[in-house]
């Protein structure tokens, strides 16, 4: 073959190559090149072959993802920039937040409209009243002085609220308490009733936890089929929490306020009623939100470990009680921790956690009595 020929060839060849290489830059797809070039061929030698207008934008698209990730990379470090001299230089987050202020209404009201479409895809609502999204594992709650609790062995066993005297005492030396009989028994009947008769209130205010399979919400709680001796079995472990006016006002008709709790007390919004069958695990009860906590153990019977803090465990001494129907439990959670234990008697066990505010507490000199006497001059019993 004439050497000038396999010159042509070899151009002709470059020349499709770029032209393959430019139809993959414009986002076309080996069909589409093929037509291209056939059309070209069967056309004028002069045509002028365009991207269309789809190809264009196919390319543009292809870079999109690429320009955001560098946006966001960008708007990352701008941020990171400005924590450091905020921290480095804390007369400029002064200024910042200042010169902010006034526009602080109008700048979050604009980022909630921006992303209201996604509420649709990522729905948060059932963590508007959560405390905790995240777990910190190294944090930890502040404590007290140990002083509240070095030399207490007993919890204190009071079988009525006349010696208001005493209990005062008590409370102002974050004495554990327990008022044997003083609340009214609850069954699960009881339960149910209270939810029937306000469901619409009890369904958005309660959140609802629980170990059963299939038992999703506090609707599948009370069902008819569910009963006492359905819940009773092993292990199953049931709570519920509610925390707005309209919730804690109907839990109030089945769960009054104790009478020990002071007068000038105002007491927690939040309330939690805990349902557990027989084995079932034990646990610490959550932290409550004002000074002073109080349990009822409301159906059945329940032994209970009140410990002290994580940082006066070398100094002070757990305790146990076991609580029978009625008996109520008052502790202050900044010195004690309560722990249930397992429930191990033959029945359903029904309990309530509250708390109340307290600001009388000691802080001068605490004198435990080697025998602390009970309100009545009786035994204490653990």
């Amino acid at each position: 073959m004439d050497s000038c020929v396999l010159e042509y060839v070899q151009v002709l060849q470059q020349n499709v190559a770029e032209l393959h290489q430019m139809g993959k830059e414009w986002g076309m797809t080996e069909e589409e090149m093929s037509a291209c070039i056939e059309r070209v061929l069967k056309e004028d030698e002069n045509v002028v072959v365009t991207p269309p207008p789809t190809f264009t934008l196919r390319r543009i698209l292809r870079r999109v993802p690429m320009a955001i990730f560098f946006l966001f990379v960008t708007i990352l470090a701008i941020a990171c920039g400005t924590l450091v001299l905020f921290y480095v230089y804390p007369p400029a987050e002064n200024y910042v937040s200042g010169a902010l202020q006034p526009y602080g209404y109008t700048i979050f009201r604009a980022v909630r409209l921006a992303t209201l479409p996604l509420h649709r895809y990522f729905n948060i609502t059932s963590l508007y009243d959560a405390e905790c999204i995240v777990g910190n594992p190294w944090f930890e709650e502040p404590s007290m002085d140990c002083v509240f609790c070095e030399g207490v062995k007993n919890i204190e066993i009071l079988y009525d609220t006349n010696d208001q005297e005493l209990i005062m005492k008590y409370l102002a030396d974050a004495r554990p308490m327990v008022f044997q009989g003083l609340a009214e028994t609850v069954s699960f009947e009881d339960l149910r009733h209270l939810y029937r008769n306000n469901k619409d209130v009890i369904d958005t205010a309660a959140f609802f936890q629980s170990n059963v399979p299939g038992m999703k919400n506090i609707q599948d709680l009370f069902k008819d089929e569910i009963d006492e001796n359905v819940l009773y079995k092993d292990k199953t472990t049931i709570h519920w929490l509610t925390k707005n006016i309209a919730g804690s006002q109907v839990m109030r008709k089945l769960f009054p306020r104790p009478s020990f709790i002071p007068p000038d007390s105002e007491v927690a919004l939040e309330k939690v009623v805990f349902v557990d069958g027989h084995k079932s695990e034990h646990y610490e009860l959550v932290a409550v939100i004002l000074q002073q906590g109080y349990y009822m153990q409301l159906s059945g019977s329940r032994k209970v470990i009140v410990t002290p803090t994580k940082s006066c465990r070398e100094v002070c001494s757990p305790m146990h009680i076991l609580m029978n129907e009625g008996d109520v439990l008052t502790y202050n959670p900044g010195i004690w921790r309560v722990v249930m234990m397992p429930n191990l008697q033959n029945k359903l066990s029904i309990g309530f956690l509250g708390s109340y505010s307290f600001n009388g507490l000691n802080h001068g000199e605490i004198k435990i009595d080697e025998e602390p006497t009970t309100a009545n001059g009786g035994e204490k019993r653990e």
